[in-house]
């Protein structure tokens, strides 16, 4: 077996059956990595010492017939937005470069669960665009075709997955940024509700928006990582909205029928024909799985309140997050950030108060909408377009923008949505997924019917040729 296209559910049998050891695993994924990070630019950072005192741990527990956790042994990284001790984090900012934070929640719970922490995965500056493009670095390329974007902002995550530089990482979308890498790279990804997976950490994009999720080559590993890091914590209060954990027994065993609508591809894009018939190949597989199947109109498009200076109404929301961590951070690190985070950042410092009340109310007045859009239709799940393919880098390392209207409208609606790798672009050969939807809370069912798509063969099997 090639360990490092192996999923974690096949790493777990293999060391409970002893044909190779964690320590074994991860040192082929640390071979990988120093041979395709340096075209890919997966990666902003290695704790290899760190990582090998895990995986002799977790080996010792399988020798001695006691694992630890779900994870035990498993290759996991953390993109660099989150917190974890022993390792710089930088939020793709060259100002915290040199960054030690205490371990996040999150980080906590996967250590809990015997996972092997071995890398920090790049991002854009305070994962504010669709592109992994940061002044630390090169940009982050797709394993796919590397003159094109891995995405963002969660693309270090994606590639990296994608690329079999271990077999699980977790991402965060504000705005799509698990779903959007995870479609353009050709693996699953999982944006939660919101706060099922419990936000305690120092930084964090929005506390309205953001949710940390997997990015994973099979439903299962998301599910098995949502077990693992499911379930409320007091210091976060969001999470006691969803209070009990997923667990991959609920998740994938469930066989019963469910209301699917299948929406109408919206791209415009000379993707658009590829994506639609993914979308009506969705409609036939769901029949197979004896669901009942409709076509529904398009959700309701999300659009964010025009303030009365023009300005984003979350830009003060991240500036405020810098200085909480650095005070008088504009004022100190202007001319140290990227030309897109400066834009937002000074902008940040504009906004009026009333402005940024008026955009929270017009969200939640947005998320209700969605939420009894869903009631109205009477579904279940709904099944939609995603994004176009991932678009070619430029000499100065952007991406144009792709086509993503469809995702920042679930971050405000706080929705559970999976992004599924269903087909590659007739146009480009890159990948391309669609969206499979839920109603608040119903991470399971979610879970459930992506891997539908995963046992009925509308996946992306295939690895990239790298």
């Amino acid at each position: 077996m090639d360990l490092t296209s192996a999923s974690a559910r096949e790493l777990l049998g293999g060391y409970r059956r002893r044909e190779f050891s964690p320590t074994e695993v991860l040192d082929a994924v640390l071979a990988r990595v120093r041979t395709l990070n340096p075209k890919l630019n997966s990666f902003l950072a290695i704790n290899e010492e760190d990582a090998r005192r895990q995986a002799k741990s977790a080996e010792l527990a399988w020798s001695t017939g006691s694992p630890k956790g779900l994870l035990c042994g498993i290759p996991v990284s953390v993109k660099d937005s989150i917190e974890q001790a022993g390792m710089p984090t930088t939020y793709g900012s060259m100002v915290f470069r040199s960054n030690i934070r205490p371990d996040a929640l999150l980080v906590t719970r996967l250590r809990e669960h015997g996972a092997v922490l071995f890398g920090k995965t790049n991002l854009s500056e305070f994962a504010l665009r669709p592109e992994t493009r940061n002044r630390l670095g090169e940009s982050g390329r797709n394993p796919w075709d590397l003159t094109r974007t891995c995405g963002g902002s969660s693309g270090g995550a994606g590639s990296a997955v994608s690329a079999g530089l271990g077999p699980i990482a977790i991402g965060t979308d504000s705005g799509g940024s698990i779903r959007g890498p995870s479609a353009q790279n050709g693996i699953f990804g999982l944006k939660p509700s919101f706060q099922r997976i419990p936000a305690v950490q120092q930084w964090r994009a929005s506390h309205d928006r953001s949710h940390n999720g997997p990015m994973t080559r099979t439903v299962y590993d998301s599910a098995l990582i949502m077990e693992a890091l499911t379930g409320c914590d007091p210091q976060d209060p969001n999470s006691s909205f969803v209070d009990d954990r997923v667990t991959v027994e609920l998740a994938l065993n469930s066989s019963r029928s469910l209301r699917i609508g299948v929406a109408p591809c919206e791209l415009k894009g000379s993707d658009a024909d590829d994506v639609a018939g993914a979308l009506a190949d969705s409609r036939l597989l769901m029949l197979e799985f004896g669901h009942q199947v409709k076509e529904v109109p398009y959700p309701p498009r999300y659009t964010a309140l025009r303030t009365s200076d023009g300005i984003w109404p979350y830009s003060a929301d991240h500036l405020a997050a810098a200085e909480q961590l650095v005070p008088a951070f504009l004022e100190l690190h202007h001319g140290d950030l990227t030309d897109y985070a400066q834009l937002v950042y000074s902008s940040g410092s504009r906004l009026l108060a009333i402005d940024y009340r008026r955009a929270l109310v017009h969200d939640v007045r947005y998320r209700i909408a969605m939420q009894q859009w869903l009631k109205d239709h009477e579904i279940d799940i709904l099944i939609m377009d995603c994004v176009s393919s991932a678009p070619v880098i430029d000499a100065e390392g952007r991406a144009t923008d792709s086509e993503s209207n469809g995702l920042a409208m679930f971050n405000i609606a706080r929705l559970p949505v999976g992004a599924v790798p269903v087909r590659r672009s007739s146009r480009t050969g890159m990948p391309l997924g669609l969206q499979v939807v839920g109603h608040f809370g119903q991470d399971d069912i979610v879970l459930a019917v992506s891997q539908q798509f995963e046992r009925g063969g509308l996946w992306i099997a295939e690895r990239p040729p790298i």
